[in-house]
């Protein structure tokens, strides 16, 4: 009954956004509602799940199914009501083009023998929900949404997200969190994954441990790098963010997060600064591999003699990543990139079809095994979907590239969406996180502001914003 009630009142909340959109000072409510909704729904879930005492963890529920209809709803409402001119103004983008022949993949894929319809369904969703988060974004921006409000919509959602992390890493889990945790991966695993030795890994509204950590880490990339065009308010909320997420890996460290955020840092340095000179290039990566061989060879053989905690060890194998736990699970003999490797090859044109990459609720035999994003795509879409994904990216770099040419804000802006989308690239090498969870959909709403700060049209401050009225092109 709780989840009839919750999900009743969502659709209510929702209906009475689109009512009042009509006024200017909440013309955009509706986006935010329904981005809000995706990136806290794992916390949402927990709850309904806990006092329904169903568990979330079942095929098809009405809030997950609610949820994944807002997003035709809400595009089709801002389509009809605002302006056609949003598909011509999409259709200009190359980025969109790219990015919805991809979702078109994903979506015929469905029908591959290799998968069964109710797992490429529930697979689907994911892709739903990152076209969802590059419209958003592009869309709003198109339209004359001030940037400095999206900015500040994210910053205030990241100290939410990190603040209730710390909680849990300093102070424990809540019942339904730790309960629904235990019910999707058992109870001894879960106590494993979540009380990992002396360490405790928050997962704070995210699904797991790893998107929330990512998600954090995409944020602070994105942010750091416009600090200059910030304003004081603006700045004074991003150090809080920083300094809170400082202290979760004070407490928490992760290894992955932290390896983010040195590509990250990296791949704004070279954005930013434009350092594609070979001199430059040789002295940087000299730098960086000197550093790493020196901790390598000097400090990690110190501090496994010290006998560090299970947490601090974990993320010094980072230095020694060929013989870290993680990596022999997946590369090592018989491990998972090994085993999707296999399978990519008996099937290597079409693949086996949407979701027997992704973990899903109605997962086969192979499913879920990857942990590598990149093999996901080719064991889902085969080589075909593989290496138009590749495609896709190194277009992405390029508009990047041609974006940070400008001695404006816009090389900042551009500096945080390089950062971010590098790292969570390095990320994806070893998880699924780049076309599913918190962290995939938040990574792809930032892809969504560059094909409008390419074109120049970007609204830093505020403007009116009238009805019926859009830019002519967003790039």
């Amino acid at each position: 009954m709780f989840s009839l009630f919750f999900t009743t009142m969502v659709i209510i909340l929702y209906l009475t956004t689109l009512l009042i959109s009509n006024k200017k000072s909440f013309q955009f409510l509706p986006f935010w509602y329904v981005f809000i909704l995706y990136f806290f729904k794992p916390f949402f879930s927990r709850i309904i799940a806990y006092y329904d005492s169903l568990g979330s963890f079942i095929v098809f529920d009405l809030f997950s199914t609610v949820c994944a209809m807002l997003f035709p709803i809400t595009l089709t409402y801002y389509y009809y009501i605002y302006n056609r001119t949003i598909s011509r103004n999409f259709r200009s983008s190359n980025i969109f083009k790219y990015i919805m022949f991809f979702s078109l993949m994903y979506f015929l894929q469905i029908l591959n023998p290799g998968t069964n319809f109710g797992q490429g369904l529930l697979a689907i969703k994911n892709i739903i929900f990152i076209l969802y988060s590059f419209l958003m974004a592009n869309l709003m921006l198109s339209m004359g949404y001030p940037y400095r409000k999206l900015l500040n919509g994210l910053i205030v959602i990241a100290l939410f997200y990190v603040s209730y992390g710390v909680y849990q890493a300093f102070f424990g889990f809540l019942p339904f969190d730790l309960a629904d945790y235990k019910l999707r991966v058992g109870s001894i695993t879960a106590i494993q994954r979540t009380l990992f030795g002396d360490q405790v890994r928050p997962f704070s509204f995210a699904l797991t441990n790893g998107h929330f950590y990512y998600s954090i880490m995409i944020i602070l990339l994105f942010l750091l790098p416009q600090l200059p065009i910030m304003n004081q308010r603006q700045r004074l909320l991003t150090y809080i963010f920083w300094i809170l997420t400082s202290l979760l890996f004070f407490e928490a460290p992760e290894r992955t997060p932290i390896a983010m955020f040195g590509i990250g840092l990296i791949s704004m340095y070279f954005i930013i600064s434009n350092a594609t000179k070979p001199f430059k290039v040789f002295i940087f990566s000299s730098a960086f591999i000197g550093v790493y061989i020196g901790v390598r060879m000097l400090v990690l053989p110190i501090l496994q003699k010290a006998g560090i905690g299970i947490g601090l060890y974990r993320v010094f194998e980072l230095f020694d990543i060929l013989n870290a736990g993680t990596f022999v699970t997946r590369a090592g003999e018989g491990g998972n990139w090994g085993i999707a490797l296999a399978q990519i090859m008996q099937r290597p044109i079409f693949g086996y079809g949407t979701g027997t990459g992704t973990f899903t609720r109605m997962s086969n035999e192979f499913s879920y095994s990857t942990h590598n994003d990149f093999l996901t795509i080719a064991l889902e879409l085969g080589f075909i979907g593989f290496f138009f994904f590749f495609y896709m990216i190194y277009k992405i770099y390029g508009k990047l590239n041609t974006v940070s040419r400008a001695n404006d804000y816009r090389k900042c802006i551009a500096g945080g969406i390089g950062a971010a989308f590098s790292a969570q690239l390095a990320c994806s090498m070893f998880n699924i996180a780049l076309l599913s969870g918190e962290s995939g959909r938040l990574i792809w709403f930032l892809i969504g502001i560059l094909p409008v700060l390419l074109n120049g049209h970007l609204n830093i401050e505020s403007g009116k914003i009238k009805r019926q009225k859009l830019i002519s092109s967003i790039g």
